[in-house]
């Protein structure tokens, strides 16, 4: 992609800018002109909302924190200082899920977007537990700063975005985990609240099945009976036109979850077999109504310039970053960054 500068793993500009105010908030100036003498990529690069990074960047953003404090919890302070409305993914997504389990579960690929130097995946643990494991792709382009920063921002801000899921007086978080040596596991603890371990094979945060299985809401059909609420599916059966229903169904679907053919089958109450045969009797298919829908919320979500790319991406149900710019190079034949210098000013602050 062309975006991506020295590395075939790259971070989120908006994600670099945030990380680059907590550092001058713990540490103090942030060195551009360093940086750009060591990458290649100057302040305009991390200014530009549209833009993705070298991975090499971001490590050395935790590396140059940790050298120039000496202080080996520097990752878990600059987590403590962060802006937790970077949520704000997460909770559009609650509506779109039966129980916090799939919650994260349908959040995951945010972390993927963000910075494709790390994924995410449970992993068994034990009868009663199991743990949220982040993983590097590559050991060498991620510090154990990094790391740690990662694990006490997802601690930090599940608690806080999901409190109202969390029972009172019973932890949900059972420990924390890291497959390299922590010096003072004291300070550790004392960031996280939580037993902290080092020297395991794996890293991550325990979570008890228990809390997982928490239902987000009652009713598992909710979606299903806002739509029915709204007399869309009388609409179908007056006009005859899958097409147009279906394409309206699918844009109102982004709204709480990625559509996919089996769930709008199951709203409209007809076969997955019969709505494929008559979409295609009026001349298209829902992977087309899908791609079409997908071009129009894209180019909408730029055009009002409130969520940035990576969000863009993540809404759309793309599961990698590449994948939506691949969409939006055939769509409009330019990237989403050529196409956001193409607006006003003002819509390019907004997503900065």
């Amino acid at each position: 992609m062309e975006d991506a500068k020295n590395s075939s793993l790259t971070a989120s500009s908006r994600h670099i800018q945030r990380l680059i105010t907590i550092y001058e908030k713990v540490v103090g100036p942030f060195d551009y002109e360093r940086f750009q003498i060591l990458f290649n990529v100057s302040r305009d690069d991390v200014d530009d909302p549209c833009n993705r990074i070298s991975i090499d960047y971001l490590k050395e953003i935790f590396v140059s924190a940790y050298q120039a404090t000496g202080r080996d919890s520097i990752g878990l302070e600059i987590a403590l200082k962060w802006n937790y409305q970077s949520g704000e993914i997460l909770l559009r997504r609650l509506g779109m899920v039966e129980d916090i389990y799939t919650c994260f579960l349908t959040n995951m690929n945010v972390i993927q977007l963000i910075s494709d130097a790390i994924k995410v995946g449970f992993q068994p643990y034990d009868d009663d537990c199991v743990l949220l494991e982040f993983y590097p792709t590559d050991l060498s382009k991620m510090s154990q700063y990094q790391l740690e920063f990662i694990c006490l921002l997802f601690v930090i801000g599940a608690s806080l975005l999901l409190r109202r899921y969390i029972p009172k007086n019973k932890p949900v978080f059972k420990l924390v985990q890291f497959t390299h040596k922590i010096e003072d596991k004291s300070v550790h603890e004392s960031f996280f609240q939580l037993p902290v371990y080092d020297d395991k094979e794996r890293s991550g945060v325990v979570i008890t099945k228990e809390w997982l299985a928490t239902k987000v809401y009652e009713k598992p059909d909710l979606i299903k009976q806002i739509f029915r609420d709204n007399n869309l599916l009388n609409e179908v059966f007056k006009t005859g036109g899958f097409e147009s229903y279906t394409r309206k169904l699918v844009t109102l679907l982004f709204t709480y979850r990625v559509p996919d053919i089996d769930f709008c089958c199951s709203i409209i109450n007809v076969s997955k077999r019969t709505l494929q045969r008559r979409l295609k009797e009026e001349g298209t298919s829902f992977r087309d109504i899908l791609d079409e829908v997908r071009k129009s919320r894209a180019t909408h979500y730029l055009n009002i310039g409130f969520y940035s790319i990576d969000e863009i991406a993540f809404i759309l149900g793309y599961l990698n970053i590449q994948a939506f710019y691949t969409s939006f190079q055939r769509w409009h034949d330019m990237t989403p960054r050529q196409y956001l210098k193409q607006l006003p000013t003002t819509v390019n602050s907004k997503i900065g």
